[in-house]
């Protein structure tokens, strides 16, 4: 059991991204607990990487990516994915990529122009347990 748990760490959206919803049926995931936030300027890659390797080393997170113009909770924001789940093994190279794609996407179907001005890449994240 714990060698099944250590092989899903290493191997939460290294190769691929892992997102919750593709999680196995028969793994039930206890999702209670706060969400956190991490604020991200302009899709910085080391910012990125830095929260990656931030993560604890034994636990798996479930994270929705968020794009936000000012930081404001009460100003309107764009979701770009599905909750992802990471571990601090993850590549943040595919993450960031995933989330590009997924920016260009955004930007191609809601019409917008550029994203010139200064904006942020929000991390709403929390600590899930996996019941294996």
């Amino acid at each position: 059991m714990k060698n099944i748990y250590l092989e899903l760490l290493q191997n939460t959206s290294k190769n691929k991204i892992t997102l919750l919803k593709d999680v196995n049926y028969r793994i039930q995931i206890d999702k209670k607990g706060k969400f956190e936030y991490v604020y991200i300027p302009y899709f910085d890659f080391k910012k990125i990487t830095e929260f990656i390797r931030s993560l604890n080393d034994y636990q798996i997170y479930t994270m929705i990516p968020i794009l936000s113009m000012d930081g404001r909770d009460e100003d309107p924001q764009i979701i770009l994915s599905k909750q992802i789940l990471l571990s601090s093994y993850s590549d943040p190279k595919l993450i960031a990529d995933f989330l590009n794609k997924q920016l260009e996407i955004a930007i191609k179907d809601f019409e917008i122009g550029s994203l010139d001005r200064f904006h942020y890449l929000i991390f709403k994240y929390k600590k899930v347990e996996l019941n294996i």
